[in-house]
């Protein structure tokens, strides 16, 4: 398959579940079925073009979702307007965060489309933490899956067969370790603007 093909494939599987499709592609490559940069590329792409959706979605739909019942009852317009105050000045950190911190990526692209920072200025940092991001991602499944594939019992299963299963254990470890260092950060970030509020 050739580099552009393979890039749209992994752009679309991305558009689906990302950190799946970054370690499956990284394992694909790992198994000789596709090269390691149109991967990276096509996940990058795929990412971006996901962060930009929920972002949309935050910016297009949030305002009136805001205001029906019964959200409205304890979003008050105040609470708004701090939260884009406190947002403004902290967007590259939280998009940071947002990559590595479980089940906070898409709520924080919602509330980042609900604030006032206009999207090209998110736009770099989207872009290239998504791509060190996927890099990494799909560069240690490339690594991890050329290991696992030569030494575990399932080397001898089906091509198919393997392949899904060092992806599937690779991501469940990928999604463990972020288990574990996602508080880990989100701690660091705490004290750090307690820190600065008392400063």
């Amino acid at each position: 398959m050739g580099f552009v093909q393979t890039a749209i494939a992994a752009g679309l599987v991305s558009l689906v579940q990302e950190d799946l499709a970054c370690i499956g592609a990284g394992v694909a490559v790992a198994e000789g079925y596709w090269s390691l940069a149109p991967v990276i590329v096509g996940c990058g792409v795929g990412t971006m073009l996901t962060d930009l959706l929920w972002i949309l979605i935050g910016r297009v739909c949030g305002p009136s979702v805001l205001r029906r019942r019964p959200i409205r009852w304890w979003v008050k317009d105040h609470h708004i307007a701090s939260g884009r105050l406190w947002i403004a000045p902290r967007v590259g950190t939280l998009i940071f965060l947002g990559r590595f911190l479980p089940g906070f990526r898409t709520p924080l692209h919602l509330a980042l489309g609900l604030s006032s920072v206009p999207v090209r200025a998110m736009m770099p940092y989207i872009g290239v933490f998504a791509f060190v991001y996927v890099g990494l991602l799909a560069a240690l499944a490339t690594a991890l899956g050329t290991t696992a594939g030569r030494y575990a019992w399932w080397s001898k299963a089906p091509p198919a067969v393997s392949l899904f299963l060092v992806a599937v254990a690779l991501w469940l470890g990928v999604r463990g370790l972020q288990r574990w260092v996602g508080p880990r950060v989100w701690s660091l970030f705490q004290r750090r603007e307690a820190g600065a509020e008392t400063g």
